[in-house]
């Protein structure tokens, strides 16, 4: 079922890829519209067919794989929908075929893209009205079907995703005894390496000190030597 899917959401794809070109059609449309309810019928399908059996605890490993891989290509395509459906709203009321005004876009395409052949031009068998009802009937129901859509998109997510409640509590204290008595012992082992090192700071910073005192005493004495040599030396000269 769930390939069957995945192959009618490419053929939605393929038929929505016509709507507002020059090889647009009431019967192209009508294929879409066949196209969606069948795809919307498929999503049911598919939802009550593997949320029971992802929800089982009987099914093993092995099955569980192939389930939870089948529902992830179920979400994938329940994303696509989303997106083709609300692309074939807006282009549809973009390019309405009941108004004669419309434009459509010339994109060198000769041949329609739907299944059997028709032609871009086709009498209309009903009036504008009529039509025009008929296309705000189908917007609203495929509306309905895209709100479907998000919520089931939303399920699948959350059915899926690991959630943090799901884990249980760690309620062994001894793991944090532990872990707090290796921080204090780290502690405690820092605590002395940063007093040592504050103490060579220290000692360091005393014996510049020591040092710069002698060497400014030292050359203080050799000037105050010079200064008093001079002196005798112009005193003796003097006598």
């Amino acid at each position: 079922i769930v390939y069957s899917l995945s192959r009618e959401v490419a053929v939605y794809c393929w038929l929505s890829m016509g709507i507002g070109a020059v090889n647009d059609s009431y019967a192209l449309r009508e294929d879409l519209k066949t196209s969606g309810h069948k795809l919307y019928d498929l999503v049911l399908l598919c939802k009550r067919r593997l949320v029971p059996l992802l929800l089982s605890k009987r099914l093993k490993e092995e099955e569980r794989e192939d389930l939870e891989r089948l529902y992830r290509i179920f979400a994938g395509c329940l994303e696509t929908l989303q997106a083709e459906f609300v692309r074939a709203i807006t282009l549809q009321s973009i390019f309405p075929l009941w108004d004669q005004n419309t434009h459509l876009i010339q994109t060198g395409a000769t041949e329609s893209v739907c299944i059997k052949k028709c032609s871009p031009i086709e009498p209309l068998d009903a009036s504008a009205l009529n039509r025009q009802i008929a296309d705000f009937e189908e917007f609203q129901s495929l509306k309905k079907k895209v709100l479907t859509l998000q919520e089931l998109s939303y399920t699948t997510s959350q059915m899926m995703d690991v959630n943090p409640w799901d884990y249980k509590p760690d309620t062994d204290h001894t793991k944090i005894d532990v872990e707090t008595s290796e921080a204090e012992v780290e502690e405690s082992t820092v605590v002395p390496s940063n007093n040592i090192s504050r103490d060579h700071e220290g000692r360091s910073r005393h014996r510049k000190c020591v040092i710069w005192t002698i060497v400014l005493a030292a050359g203080l004495s050799l000037v105050l030597a010079g200064v008093l040599g001079l002196a005798f030396a112009f005193a003796n000269e003097g006598e």
